[in-house]
């Protein structure tokens, strides 16, 4: 006879694999990928700081170039849920501990973001983080994007800048670092054009003695954007990046699947 106590573990079991997978694979929707300038058509919006004063701080497009009245594109230095890192908390100058918590919004609180000179940047007048090319800029959209790029720069090593993309929700949606040096174009999309992207963010990763800021940003919505090919717009394949959490949840689900498969080994050789 087969131990009751074994079958009740197996279900066990089971029932935690199930749900892991469940909540791994998070809700359907659209995967952020990455993306190329490209794929924004020329009706999708624009924001450069040229035309702003320096030292002006966190400013705010309200409406903003190309979309409806009422909606905005904020700057700011991190959302809520967020703090100042330090290099041995997260690894680099001006990085940041903690993920966005809640609906996602800017902290009030946060070093700001500011206009500032770069004589390398395309545009002389950027923005940066706090302090001077060295903290993270983070911003948000009144509505839903589909896809977001950043010229930022200047980085002389690649690998280090990185773009975050956020949900509604404050979730991970993905996450691309630079592989061109200088200043360079990273953008992130959904990959069936659906608005998908409350927020982005900018953010050293410490492999680079270098700082860095934005002279440019691009958005659109679902009307305003392209994609093409299963391609990233820029020549390469698209890459999912999925958020750190779905990843951990996989992991527990096939150790958990793993010790199903050897209990019930175990049982049969009993």
């Amino acid at each position: 006879m087969s131990n009751p106590h074994a079958r009740l573990h197996r279900r066990v079991l089971i029932s935690l694999v199930c749900f892991a997978l469940i909540a791994g694979a998070g809700p359907a929707g659209a995967t952020v990928i990455k993306a190329g300038i490209d794929v924004f058509k020329n009706s999708a919006p624009s924001i450069g700081f040229d035309g702003l004063p320096l030292n002006v701080a966190n400013p705010t497009f309200q409406p903003a170039p190309g979309l409806p009245g009422g909606t905005s594109v904020m700057f700011g230095g991190y959302f809520v849920g967020q703090s100042r890192g330090t290099v041995a908390s997260c690894g680099a100058l001006g990085c940041l501990d903690g993920q966005p918590s809640g609906t996602l919004t800017l902290d009030a609180g946060a070093e700001p973001t500011f206009v500032t000179l770069d004589t390398s940047a395309p545009d002389d007048h950027v923005l940066s983080g706090s302090p001077r090319f060295t903290g993270p800029i983070s911003i948000l959209f009144g509505t839903d994007q589909a896809a977001v790029g950043v010229m930022a720069g200047f980085a002389t090593d690649s690998g280090a800048e990185r773009l975050t993309a956020f949900g509604r929700d404050g979730s991970i949606l993905a996450s691309i670092v630079n592989d061109a040096l200088g200043y360079s174009f990273l953008a992130l999309a959904s990959d069936d054009g659906s608005a998908a992207i409350a927020g982005v963010q900018i953010t050293r990763t410490g492999a680079t003695p270098g700082g860095f800021a934005v002279s440019d940003l691009r958005f659109g919505g679902p009307d305003q954007i392209e994609i093409s090919g299963g391609g990233s717009g820029n020549g390469e394949p698209s890459t999912p990046v999925p958020a750190p959490g779905n990843l951990a949840l996989f992991a527990l689900a096939l150790g958990l699947i793993t010790i199903a498969c050897r209990r019930r080994a175990r049982g049969q050789r009993g």
